[in-house]
């Protein structure tokens, strides 16, 4: 499968890592030995640029910062927040045919 069709790519979410030429190598090498890709430092087919010295180090900075941090992509969240409601759903109703 082609990595460019996936919606982690298509999401954008994972845009300031995979710009990172240099930080984001390992990322990118994950990438290259599940997906489709010409080359672990491939080109952005939204066209999106590697990322500047200067952006890379205001993103560790903002990185640095403590926070709560949203993992994955919004698709990977909503998959996960989805999937959560469901297993609660299903603990209730569970509950409900011990009760019986």
């Amino acid at each position: 499968m082609n990595w460019f069709e996936t919606n982690h790519c298509k999401c954008k979410g994972h845009c300031k890592k995979c710009r990172d030429k240099e930080g984001g190598r390992v990322w990118r090498t994950g990438i290259a030995s599940h997906y489709e890709v010409d080359e672990v430092d491939f080109e952005c087919p939204n066209g999106k640029k590697w990322l500047s010295k200067k952006e890379i180090k205001a993103n560790k900075e903002v990185a640095a910062k403590p926070k709560k941090k949203k993992s994955g992509c919004k698709g990977c969240r909503e998959r996960r927040k989805a999937f959560k409601e469901l297993i609660e759903k299903q603990k209730e109703e569970l509950k409900k045919a011990q009760k019986y």
